[in-house]
């Protein structure tokens, strides 16, 4: 992706909920983590949910459609039911669903919750509590009758704040929860007690820290395999992941990957790596008028000859190729955000790793037009899933383009969204097409968001990238 290119906008919608299910190389078990600013990630580098996708792996695709302050119950002051993340993890068809909610439910102004005086009572509809969870848990079942389902119990406060307190959660709501996983027959996962004494984990005695999402991730491990989860005894050394300047431009390695803000033009965007093992990333911004600011994103291989990582599973010729998987989740927020999440991957003629000499685009959604004009019109890559195939010379980088975009338009970007693709499947499709040669290298992959304009936030929660 040049500097120069036009902007583009698009949204991570339905393409990219049906990529999951027609591209991935293996079966994916779709896993839906559904709750309130505890899923979500509250002042997190990481969540809960992204660190369990890690664990995981390929095969299975963690979504976040956790929303910040909401309630189980219907008549809450923010109901989880009546929010977009809700319509989208049901559309989902999650073959996992964790469900956990109770904090904000538990609102009300006593029993020892800090600056309760003035709190919102939610908890006065508490008759409802049971009735209501039953319902979301038939909810998912209709969308997926083979859906295996975990509810749980909601995690300590120390004492809790704004009318979220651990005494009603302790000696209602859990009791709650167990008698509709009894009458219902989903699991329970109790993360009540495996955070119970650990309130230096919750700096606001509410919100975990990532220390403590990552306890949250290793106990909804175990309970979805039955295992310890891989590597949970340390994380990488301080240094792998720590913030890094190199020709302007700030980085963090996590091996075989680098992330990166490549912010346009000293564009100011705030940027900070991730403190995990995946090429975890989050970029904050504001800008008002519509541009082309930056491409923060994670690489694996030689962004014009750079890869300070020194992986080499690039350059690679194509016609060696079979496949290319690749995944990659992200989440954002904000007003008027307007870019979009996508893969970009530059080829040469030859294998030497330097400028590029054609870009091949494959995004999540699509609000807007490409560079160039359309070639190709509901191209069916599979099952019915359908791209426009737009083509044009970027004159300023001095190479050709061709952009994968999904057929029709929407209006504004998902909160979250995943892409798991074989990259091969759309490189095949340009065979015989200008420019394009299956003897031609891939120097790089990339995964990231161009920001065209919008006050707020985007993070790449997972990439990967093989081939083989």
């Amino acid at each position: 992706m040049s500097l120069q290119k036009k902007t583009i906008l698009m949204r991570g919608g339905l393409a990219a909920i049906l990529f999951i299910g027609h591209f991935a190389a293996a079966d994916i078990v779709r896993v839906a983590c559904v709750g309130d600013s505890i899923t979500y990630g509250y002042g997190l580098q990481e969540s809960y949910p992204a660190k369990l996708g890690h664990w995981l792996g390929t095969n299975y695709d963690v979504r976040n459609f956790g929303v910040s302050a909401t309630t189980l119950l219907h008549r809450g002051d923010f109901p989880y039911i009546r929010q977009p993340p809700y319509t989208n993890a049901l559309a989902f068809e999650p073959d996992i669903v964790v469900i956990d909610f109770g904090a904000n439910d538990s609102k009300h102004p006593g029993d020892g919750s800090i600056e309760a005086s003035n709190a919102v009572n939610n908890w006065q509809f508490k008759s409802d509590f049971i009735g209501d969870c039953k319902e979301m848990i038939a909810a998912f079942r209709k969308t997926n009758p083979a859906a295996k389902i975990f509810i749980c119990y909601p995690t300590p406060d120390f004492p809790g704040r704004w009318g979220i307190n651990d005494k009603t959660i302790r000696d209602e709501i859990i009791p709650m929860i167990r008698a509709v996983a009894d009458e219902t027959g989903v699991k329970v996962i109790d993360l009540y007690s495996a955070l119970a004494g650990k309130a230096d984990l919750f700096p606001d005695t509410v919100h975990p820290n990532d220390q403590g999402a990552k306890l949250i991730a290793a106990e909804t491990f175990r309970a979805l395999t039955g295992k310890a989860p891989p590597e949970q005894e340390s994380e990488p050394a301080r240094s792998s992941v720590a913030l890094k300047t190199e020709d302007g431009k700030s980085y963090g390695i996590f091996q075989p990957y680098v992330a990166w803000n490549n912010n346009f033009n000293g564009s100011v965007i705030g940027w900070q790596p991730g403190g995990g093992q995946a090429p975890q990333w989050t970029a904050s911004f504001n800008f008002l008028t519509n541009g082309l600011y930056g491409y923060p994103a994670s690489i694996r291989g030689w962004h014009y000859g750079w890869n300070p990582g020194g992986d080499n599973l690039f350059p690679r010729k194509l016609s060696g190729t079979t496949a290319i998987p690749c995944s990659f989740s992200y989440r954002c927020g904000g007003d008027h955000l307007r870019g979009d999440f996508a893969y970009d991957l530059f080829l040469r003629h030859d294998d030497k790793r330097s400028w590029p000499e054609l870009e091949v685009m494959v995004w999540a959604g699509n609000n807007s037009t490409p560079i160039g004009k359309m070639v190709s019109a509901n191209i069916t890559v599979a099952d019915g899933v359908t791209f426009d195939l737009w083509a044009g010379t970027n004159a300023p980088a001095g190479y050709y383009v061709y952009s994968f975009a999904p057929h029709g338009k929407s209006a504004r970007l998902q909160d979250a969204g995943s892409l798991n693709v074989d990259m091969m499947v759309f490189l095949r499709l340009l065979s015989g097409r200008e420019q394009f040669s299956m003897d031609m290298y891939l120097d790089v992959v990339e995964a990231g968001f161009e920001i065209v304009r919008g006050d707020g936030w985007v993070t790449c929660e997972r990439f990967s990238c093989e081939a083989n």
